[in-house]
């Protein structure tokens, strides 16, 4: 039995219908392909370069499995951005693989990666200014001052400030013969550096440089000395507060060398020894815990030497610069840097199967997720 509807009232309830639906299919979408459909009518060019869009876009994407970035400077001037997608090959026992997307000069002479939150990337370039960039979307760029300190060893990081929608850039370091932590916020809103008179309160070495960004705070792994000994934790600074506070690592079986990373809003740690590497994952951010142990990865190619105190530092950068997580997929899959290539470890396949993505540039991995957000949208 069919019903007849009137066409003036069908014609009166298709612009409601369609208002609710289509946000809901276009968030699904590409970054590539909601760029194009832009030029389909006003409506939806208003719709998709709409905030509230891109935070909704944003927040569905975040979830999703889809793409790593790796990064590697050519010489001190020129570096190298290049991008992959992580797909599924509903033919192959092996359900993911990656497939090269591109690769992007860094715009503006951009030779040091200083982080990446949202799908923007913050790079140090010359002459002596910071960019933010998103490689997803063509042309603009936001340009800040840079206040790096020539001479002083410092630590750099990128996120967002939800509670104030706001992005910071963050740079701390050591003055009056590290007796002194200075910590230096840009806050976008404002357009402006200033001091965080809190600090990070921290003593000893600190690695890596570059932050990982995790849940509205800015996590750097730090060594320091306790009672007759050198111990690792993580140091998190709040992007709100702007307020640091240490957070415990695991107790874990191996590992000196140590390396943190964030795929999915979540925070990871492996610890890696000789040739193997445990990796852990923290469910609930800040909560001791929630740490739980996800594998143990073996056969590893890479034998890491096994100091004590300050001798481990000096082998951290060594140690993640050539063994590393990429990327941890929901269903347990990891995705590791080893040397020169990327080495999907899937401790559910039957006899443990993995193999190898062989890549020509990067120095440096990450998690990445294509975005529509613009550094046109950020501060003033």
């Amino acid at each position: 039995m069919s019903f007849s509807t009137p066409k003036r009232k069908r014609h009166m309830q298709q612009p409601n219908l369609n208002q609710d639906i289509i946000p809901e299919i276009l968030k699904r979408l590409p970054v590539k392909s909601l760029l194009q459909f832009r030029c389909v009518s006003k409506d939806w060019r208003d719709l998709i370069s709409s905030p509230e869009f891109v935070k909704l876009h944003l927040h569905f994407q975040s979830k999703k499995d889809n793409k790593v970035m790796t990064y590697s400077r050519l010489n001190w001037f020129i570096s190298l951005t290049s991008l992959f997608s992580i797909t599924e090959n509903k033919q192959s026992s092996f359900r993911k693989f990656i497939t090269y997307d591109r690769s992007i000069f860094t715009p503006e002479d951009g030779f040091e990666f200083l982080g990446s939150c949202n799908g923007l990337f913050c790079f140090r370039a010359k002459p002596y200014r910071i960019i933010i960039w998103n490689p997803s979307s063509k042309g603009n760029i936001k340009r800040i001052p840079d206040v790096w300190k020539s001479g002083y060893m410092g630590i750099f990081g990128f996120g967002y400030d939800e509670h104030n929608d706001d992005y910071k850039v963050v740079y701390a370091y050591c003055a009056n013969y590290g007796d002194e932590n200075v910590v230096m916020v840009y806050n976008f809103t404002h357009g402006s550096w200033k001091r965080s008179e809190r600090g990070l309160s921290t003593t000893g070495f600190v690695n890596p440089r570059i932050a990982v960004f995790v849940s509205g705070s800015l996590n750097w792994c730090n060594n320091n000395f306790q009672g007759s000994d050198w111990n690792w934790n993580i140091i998190s600074f709040n992007l709100t507060t702007e307020t640091a506070k240490a957070i415990a690592l695991p107790r874990h079986e191996h590992g000196v060398a140590i390396c943190i990373s964030e795929s999915r809003g979540l925070l990871f740690a492996g610890f890696h020894h000789k040739r193997q590497m445990e990796v852990w994952v923290m469910n609930e951010y800040g909560v001791q815990g929630s740490w739980t142990k996800l594998v143990r990865i073996s056969n590893l190619p890479f034998h890491h030497p096994l100091p004590r105190g300050v001798e481990n530092t000096a082998y951290m950068d060594i140690c993640n610069a050539r063994l590393a997580i990429a990327h941890v997929f929901e269903n347990g899959d990891i995705l590791i840097k080893v040397g020169h290539q990327l080495k999907l470890h899937r401790p559910n396949a039957k006899g443990g199967k993995n193999f190898n993505i062989c890549y020509a540039h990067g120095y440096m991995v990450t998690s990445y997720v294509e975005t529509l957000v613009s550094p046109a949208m950020i501060g003033p």
